[in-house]
């Protein structure tokens, strides 16, 4: 298992074996629960720095966009200290990450049937934070790749795991907790499912998924 996004060095043998369905999740409000919304603390932090006030941003915001990609097109409008601003976004998301609680009926599923899919993480937290999130929680050996904002957007992360091993959007779905985050993979026809941490089993929830041959 790695939390470096590399190419698979088996690549190349997944045609030998049978392919197992894969399941993407992100992870705060899917496997964790952090409290405050990531979004709404983005939004405090360009609201401090006067740029969600740009007619643009606040149009877009909360989309899915990749936070870096986000600040890249906000100072193509504006100029303004971009590292800086990233840095409190990545400081204030771990503080907020260090402190959080499971979700049970997520971390139950991971534990039943990691041996029968291949599980992979598509999250907007920055690396850093997922290493320690996954590391904190004991983790690691149950997923195949962690893969997070750094790596790529949402579609992209979906769209890497496609090619990289080998799997048609049929045996894929991606579980988020964010409409914006289901709308913003559509075109990659994998199956979704919007979240709500509802106390109902995740089996019950994709049974539709897990039972199509």
């Amino acid at each position: 298992m790695t939390l470096n996004r590399t190419h698979n060095p088996f690549s190349l043998f997944l045609y030998l074996v049978p392919m197992k369905k894969i399941i993407i999740f992100d992870v705060d409000g899917v496997i964790t629960d952090s409290g405050q919304n990531k979004e709404d603390i983005i939004q405090e932090i360009l609201e401090e720095n006067n740029l969600f006030q740009i007619p643009w941003v606040s149009e877009v915001f909360g989309i899915g966009l990749n936070r870096i990609l986000l600040l890249d097109k906000i100072y193509q409008l504006h100029q303004f200290d971009k590292e800086h601003v990233l840095w409190e976004i990545n400081r204030r998301l771990s503080v907020q990450e260090s402190q959080v609680q499971l979700i049970p009926e997520t971390i139950e599923f991971i534990k039943k049937y990691h041996r029968e899919y291949d599980f992979f993480t598509n999250t907007s937290l920055p690396k850093r934070s997922l290493t320690m999130i996954v590391q904190n929680l004991w983790l690691s050996e149950y997923f195949m790749e962690f893969l997070a904002y750094d790596d790529g957007s949402k579609k992209e992360n979906i769209e890497y795991v496609m090619q990289v091993y080998n799997s048609p959007a049929k045996n894929i779905i991606f579980i988020d907790d964010k409409q914006s985050h289901i709308d913003a993979v559509k075109n990659t026809d994998v199956h979704t499912l919007l979240f709500i941490n509802d106390g109902v089993s995740l089996d019950q929830k994709i049974s539709h998924f897990l039972k199509q041959s």
